[in-house]
C-alpha cells in the first residue's frame, strides 16, 4: 500500500557553548516522499573519538539508504536492530576499549508505519496535528545519575529499544539531542510543534529557543512533518 502522506523534514545543529560539536544528524526522504530515515547521534568521550563514533552511525545509515531499502514491513525492526549492533561492534573494534561512544535515536517511516531504534539519551517525540494534541515522548533516557547506562561503542551488548507504531493522520516528529530537551519542558515542546510551521523554520526556532534558555551543550533537532 502506498503512503498517503507526504514527508517533509529539516535539521539544524548548533555547537552551543562547547568547543566542538559532536552531534551528527542523518535526514533522508525518498523521491516519492513516502519513505524517510532520520537519526541523531550524540558522540561522547574524547573530542575526536566522540565525533568518530557519531560519524560512524551516519556513515552506516548512508550506506544502508543507498542499498535502496528493499525491506518488507515485517523485517524492518530486525534490520534496524542488526544495523545498530553492527555499528556498536565497529566502534569497539576500531577504538580503544571504552574510549568513546554515541547515542543513537533513529526513526524510519515506511508506508503508514513508523519504526524506532534507540539507545542513549537523545530523544524522539510525536505530535498529532490536531487541536489540543500533546507531544508524546516515544523514547526514554538510558541514563542514571548523569551517566549513560546504554549507548553504542561502550557496551558489548547495549540496550537497543525498538518499537513501531501506526501513522493515522498528519503529524510531526521531533528528534533531538539532550542539549535541547534538558532545557525545554515537554509542555513547551507540545506548544511549539505547530502543524503549519515549515520544517526548516521550526527546526531553527527550536534550536534558537534552547540556546536562549541557556543550554550549555551542543543542540540538534530534526523536524519531520507528515501531511
Amino acid at each position: 500500500m502506498m503512503n498517503e502522506f507526504k514527508i517533509e523534514s529539516a535539521s539544524v545543529t548548533n555547537i552551543g557553548k562547547r568547543e566542538v560539536n559532536q552531534d551528527r544528524l542523518f535526514e533522508k526522504t525518498s523521491l516519492s516522499g513516502g519513505v524517510g530515515l532520520f537519526c541523531i547521534a550524540d558522540g561522547m568521550g574524547g573530542l575526536a573519538n566522540g565525533e568518530y563514533a557519531a560519524a560512524l552511525v551516519t556513515k552506516h545509515l548512508s550506506e544502508w539508504w543507498e542499498t535502496g531499502l528493499p525491506l518488507s514491513n515485517d523485517s524492518v525492526k530486525g534490520t534496524l536492530l542488526g544495523l545498530l549492533q553492527a555499528i556498536n561492534s565497529e566502534i569497539i573494534k576500531t577504538t580503544e576499549k571504552n574510549s568513546c561512544g554515541t547515542t543513537c535515536s533513529l526513526l524510519f517511516i515506511k508506508d503508514k508505519d513508523y519504526y524506532i531504534a534507540h539507545t542513549g539519551d537523545s530523544m524522539i517525540y510525536k505530535k498529532e496535528n490536531a487541536m489540543f494534541a500533546k507531544a508524546e515522548q516515544l523514547t526514554e533516557e538510558h541514563a542514571k545519575n548523569n551517566k549513560l547506562t546504554s549507548c553504542l561503542g561502550i557496551f558489548e551488548m547495549p540496550k537497543i529499544v525498538t518499537k513501531t507504531g501506526k501513522i493515522e493522520g498528519s503529524c510531526t516528529f521531533l528528534l533531538c539531542s539532550d542539549g535541547f530537551y534538558k532545557v525545554v519542558p515537554l509542555k513547551k515542546i507540545s506548544a511549539w510543534l505547530k502543524a503549519k510551521a515549515k520544517p526548516a523554520a521550526l527546526a531553527q526556532k527550536l534550536v534558537n529557543k534552547a540556546l536562549k534558555l541557556g543550554t550549555d551543550d551542543n543542540v540538534s533537532v530534526i523536524t519531520v512533518h507528515l501531511n
